[in-house]
């Protein structure tokens, strides 16, 4: 959900896929349902880690968000007068902000300028920062296919430490995309370890390190260590972060919140989220504001405020559905309708719904089997519903298994 003045996308987009493919599996498809408790490991404790996500929204919320439109590219204008590894570090905030966000027009304006600079001051290594993060976007862009493990060997070997910790992370980035989580927690453990052994200058790259070593524990369900790698993230990002990460972290862990079924944490980063977008009104960020605050009200069952956060959005006012973003939010609308017992809007959204081709979503028999028997009991076919909902229930059961 990063994003800059030119275009706004997930910076998340690439780390948080993966709250995003929980909400979106059909072994999902209703709120509670069981698969997301059993996906806890037995040994954490949820009060544990909970606490110390808790911990992470007091301090999200106990310092204002100041946001300045033009706040990257004024921190790269003090960045590019430093030196040594404290100009590559501070710059490579600014290229990764870019990369992520993928905004190739930024990106490939300041690798040209610090292409020229690095030729001015005969600094090789800013030139080699300048030529991997331009790739490492190239590659990112096509699905990690552009760089070769000769290439990989060279940026992870080379003699200066930050431009290989650099390289590392995104190394790591890439074991993600292959969801080689042993690699990807290997790496990453050994990375924030470095990073941590440098000091300041370090604490930009150390801030996303943590963020991404985070997502590696996530998806291997130690919430424990992923809790303690969000705290430790948290606690760098007032100095660390750009107004537009701290908003991503918002984001990333108001859905961490929904899926695991904490609705007071959930609503409460939701909201903070929110206040923001108003504060500053960042119309870029309106869609994805709109998203989190349907997808936490639906995980809350609350499927009148699930309406009430899509009332303004494209998926009610435009016909044609062309990307995955909005036909989620569009299946959360029939859900919400059909769960109210509004048969009528229910139908016409679900109509809507299934008319969008599978190139842009794909079709899920079981969200559908859920529709329908709630359809039925909007009827008032009670009877059909109840062994409709108890086919679907033991469907689910077994995707889950």
């Amino acid at each position: 959900m990063g994003r800059s003045s030119v275009t706004v996308r997930r910076a998340v987009k690439n780390l948080v896929t993966g709250f995003l493919a929980a909400l979106l599996c059909a072994c999902l498809a209703a709120p509670g349902h069981a698969a997301s408790q059993e996906a806890r490991p037995a040994a954490t404790s949820p009060a544990a880690y909970q606490k110390k996500l808790m911990a992470v929204y007091d301090i999200l919320a106990s310092k204002p968000f100041a946001y300045n439109e033009n706040e990257i590219e004024a921190y790269g204008q003090h960045a590019i007068t430093l030196s040594g590894d404290a100009r590559l570090y501070a710059l490579w905030r600014v290229l990764y902000a870019y990369k992520n966000s993928q905004n190739g027009a930024k990106l490939q304006q300041w690798h040209d300028r610090i292409a020229a600079q690095a030729l001015k001051d005969g600094d090789s290594n800013l030139d080699l920062l300048a030529r991997f993060m331009l790739q490492a976007y190239q590659n990112e862009s096509n699905n990690f296919t552009n760089l070769t493990e000769r290439e990989w060997t060279i940026y992870l070997t080379v003699p200066d430490q930050a431009i290989q910790n650099i390289a590392t992370l995104e190394r790591e980035r890439q074991f993600q995309y292959a969801a080689n989580w042993a690699e990807a927690i290997d790496i990453g453990d050994s990375l924030v370890n470095r990073l941590q052994a440098e000091g300041k200058p370090a604490e930009g790259l150390l801030n996303v390190a943590q963020q991404t070593l985070a997502y590696n524990m996530m998806q291997v369900g130690d919430y424990n260590a992923y809790a303690d790698h969000v705290l430790a993230m948290a606690r760098l990002s007032d100095n660390n972060a750009f107004f537009l990460q701290k908003m991503d972290m918002l984001y990333d862990q108001a859905l961490f919140a929904a899926e695991d079924n904490d609705a007071v944490l959930a609503g409460r980063l939701q909201k903070l989220f929110a206040g923001y977008v108003r504060q500053y009104g960042i119309a870029d960020l309106k869609p994805w504001d709109a998203e989190l605050c349907a997808t936490v009200a639906d995980k809350a069952e609350n499927y009148a405020g699930v309406v009430d956060c899509l009332k303004a959005s494209a998926v009610m006012t435009e016909k044609t559905v062309t990307n995955p973003h909005d036909a989620f939010l569009l299946r959360l609308l029939v859900r919400a309708y059909a769960r109210l017992g509004d048969v009528q809007q229910a139908r016409y959204y679900l109509a809507r719904f299934e008319a969008i081709p599978e190139t842009v979503y794909p079709a899920d028999p079981n969200f559908a089997a859920y529709i329908d028997a709630w359809l039925k009991q909007g009827d008032g076919r009670s009877s059909e519903a109840f062994k409709a909902l108890s086919d679907w229930s033991t469907a689910s059961r077994e995707c889950a298994t």
